[in-house]
């Protein structure tokens, strides 16, 4: 055999086997699955199997605890996992260093009170000889989203359209201060003729309008918390000045915004519909 031979058989034996990421990500979700398990059995031999002597966790409410005084408190009983499920679990591999996160869905009894909450977590393992064991942890209360009920919504909707009736019932009668208080005093409005207003020149619109009556068709109101958005088909009818009848439809757009528990208009835009 050829030297060169010889050094390149030689070499390749001591290579170092390539790491398997997908073989140390299944490594670890089997340690999160063994350690899950030794959390529910209050398993004092397999946590210290799986936690490294210098552990520590941070809990939702900010507490620290060492792996000794974690390993106490259950087996004392004075804390007790009754439940615990994981989803959105995911993993990500850096060397011999993985960080795990995961939501918590859990059941605890401490002291004797029972309570369940949803935590997100986030725990760090380290591959030593002895395999894959955690070396820190920290837990925070997940808040879940709260939706607004559909009943709140649906008020407000109601509160718009009877808002904007309203308008329109003043708007015919020349009533400046009913609609006065219902407009922001920053409200930028457009006319379908490209004119941006102000509150005073819509004010000044309301006393010399010339709409003898006006039609709503197809009103859609749609709350988001604090802001509603309302459209509609608008026909004005009335005379001019010198005695020409005039109808006119437009699509007019309305942003509310509640302010103080009030609702007031912030912005209008109005197209005019071609025929």
């Amino acid at each position: 055999m050829q030297t060169g031979v010889v050094l390149l058989v030689l070499l390749i034996a001591t290579l170092p086997a390539f790491a398997d990421p997908n073989a140390d990500r299944n490594e670890v979700l089997r340690a999160e699955e063994e350690l899950r398990q030794a959390f529910l059995q209050h398993d004092g031999a397999a946590l210290n199997r799986l936690l490294a002597d210098d552990w520590k966790v941070i809990h939702v409410n900010g507490r620290e605890q060492t792996r000794a005084q974690f390993i106490d408190a259950l087996q004392s009983g004075r804390a007790k996992f009754l439940s615990i499920e994981l989803d959105q679990i995911e993993v990500r591999l850096y060397g011999e260093t993985a960080i795990v996160t995961a939501r918590w869905m859990n059941t605890i009894e401490f002291k004797g009170e029972r309570s369940s909450g949803r935590d997100r977590v986030t725990r760090v393992w380290v591959k030593q000889p002895e395999g894959w064991r955690a070396v820190t942890e920290q837990a925070v209360y997940l808040e879940e989203a709260k939706p607004q009920t559909t009943s709140s919504s649906a008020a407000d909707e109601k509160e718009i359209l009877r808002l904007t009736e309203m308008i329109n019932a003043a708007w015919l009668k020349h009533d400046v201060a009913t609609i006065s208080p219902l407009i922001a005093d920053d409200i930028q409005a457009w006319s379908f003729k490209g004119a941006r207003r102000g509150k005073a020149d819509l004010l000044r619109a309301v006393e010399k309008s010339e709409e003898s009556d006006t039609k709503v068709d197809d009103p859609v109101v749609r709350v988001f918390g604090d802001t509603a958005v309302y459209t509609a088909r608008i026909i004005d009818t009335g005379k001019r000045a010198n005695g020409e009848a005039f109808s006119i439809t437009s699509v007019v757009t309305n942003i509310w915004v509640r302010r103080n528990d009030k609702w007031q208009i912030v912005a209008e835009h109005q197209s005019l519909m071609q025929k």
